[in-house]
C-alpha cells in the first residue's frame, strides 16, 4: 500500500503517571501552551467502543507497542516554510513523548507491533472568494437601483441583475460551508459541530467553531490501527484517534508542532466528550486540562482522513 512505517528503539519514561489526567482536574507543563485564551489549541480524541485497554492492579494500561506509518502532509494554499521544513522523522520524535505518557512505547520489532499509527499533518484550507468585497458593493448598488426603479414606476422594476448577484452570493455561502464541513471532519469537530447545529438558535459555542474551521489551522492527527488485525485479516480496523489543531496566522508551525504533540498527551487512546480546548501562546506555560469526561462509549467510529479535491 505504500505506508512507509518508521521504527525506533523503545525506551521508558522515568515515571508513568500520566493517566491520572483524566481522572479529575490536572496541571502539565507544555512548551508554548496555557489555560484560556483566543489562540486556542483544540484537541477531538475518540475511540471506538471495543477498543478496552488491559491495567494492571493499580489501574494502569498496560504498554502496547507501535510503529509509525506516514500519513498525508497537506501543504496548504499559500507557501510555508516552517510546515515544509519539518520533516516526517522530526515529527515522530515530537509525538513519541506524550505517547509514552499513555503507555504507548515504539518497538523496532515491527511485525509485532500492536498498533499502527498513522500521522497525516499540515494546514487546513479555508474558503476565499476573490471577488467577495467586489461583489458586496456590486450587490449594494443593485439594490439600490432596483429600489429606485421601483419606486420610479409604481413598483415594477426589474430584479434580473439583483437576482444573479444574489445567486453569486449564495454560492459563495455554500463553498464555504462545503470548505467548513471538510475541515470539521479533518479535525474532528463533526460530531459537537452537528449537536450545536441542532439548537434554534447559532450559540457561541457553533460561532466559534465556524471561525475557527473557516480559518487555516496547523493540524496534528494520529490514527491508531490494530496492527495484528491487519496482518491477519489484510484490512484495517481504527481503534483510536487524536485530532490536534491551531490557527496557522500568528503562528510557526517549527514552535507549534511541539505543543500541538504535547497536547496530546493526555488523551491519545482515550474517548473524550466534545471538544478540548486549550490556549497558546509563542512562550512557556503550563496546560489546565480542566475535568475531561471519559465515555464509555464512542458515539461514532473516528472518521479517516478525508481526500482533498
Amino acid at each position: 500500500m505504500g505506508t512507509t512505517l518508521i521504527s525506533t528503539a523503545p525506551h521508558r519514561p522515568c515515571c508513568r503517571r500520566s493517566w491520572l489526567l483524566l481522572a479529575g482536574w490536572a496541571t502539565v507543563g507544555l512548551p508554548g501552551l496555557h489555560a484560556f485564551g483566543g489562540n486556542a489549541v483544540v484537541v477531538s480524541a475518540t475511540a471506538i467502543p471495543a477498543y478496552a485497554r488491559p491495567s494492571d492492579g493499580a489501574g494502569r494500561p498496560l504498554a502496547q507497542s507501535y510503529v509509525f506509518g506516514q500519513g498525508k502532509f497537506f501543504g496548504g494554499t499559500w507557501a510555508d516554510r516552517g510546515l515544509a521544513q519539518l520533516s516526517f522523522d522530526q515529527l515522530t520524535k515530537l509525538l513519541a513523548p506524550g505517547l509514552a505518557k499513555q503507555n504507548y512505547f515504539p518497538t523496532r520489532d515491527a511485525a509485532a507491533a500492536d498498533l499502527l499509527l498513522m500521522v497525516h499533518w499540515g494546514v487546513t484550507q479555508a474558503f476565499r472568494d476573490p471577488m467577495g468585497e467586489v461583489n458586496v458593493e456590486r450587490l449594494n448598488s443593485a439594490a439600490d437601483e432596483y429600489r429606485t426603479a421601483a419606486a420610479a414606476n409604481n413598483g415594477a422594476a426589474d430584479p434580473g441583475a439583483l437576482n444573479a448577484l444574489l445567486a453569486d452570493q449564495s454560492g459563495a455561502g455554500q463553498s464555504a460551508q462545503q470548505a467548513i464541513a471538510r475541515n470539521a471532519a479533518l479535525l474532528g469537530y463533526t460530531p459537537t459541530l452537528q449537536q450545536a447545529q441542532r439548537r434554534i438558535f447559532v450559540s457561541a459555542e457553533e460561532q466559534t467553531m465556524n471561525e475557527e474551521l473557516n480559518e487555516e489551522r496547523y493540524f496534528i492527527v494520529v490514527l491508531a490501527y490494530d496492527y495484528a488485525f491487519m496482518r491477519k485479516e489484510h484490512r484495517s480496523r481504527l481503534l483510536w484517534a487524536t485530532r490536534i489543531s491551531l490557527r496557522s496566522v500568528g503562528n510557526r508551525f517549527e514552535v507549534a508542532a511541539a505543543a500541538l504533540a504535547q497536547a496530546g498527551a493526555g488523551v491519545y487512546g482515550r474517548n473524550i466528550d466534545g471538544l478540548v480546548r486549550l490556549d497558546y501562546s509563542d512562550r512557556s506555560g503550563r496546560v489546565d486540562l480542566g475535568e475531561l469526561k471519559v465515555l464509555g462509549e464512542a458515539e461514532t467510529t473516528p472518521a479517516s482522513v478525508p481526500a482533498t479535491r
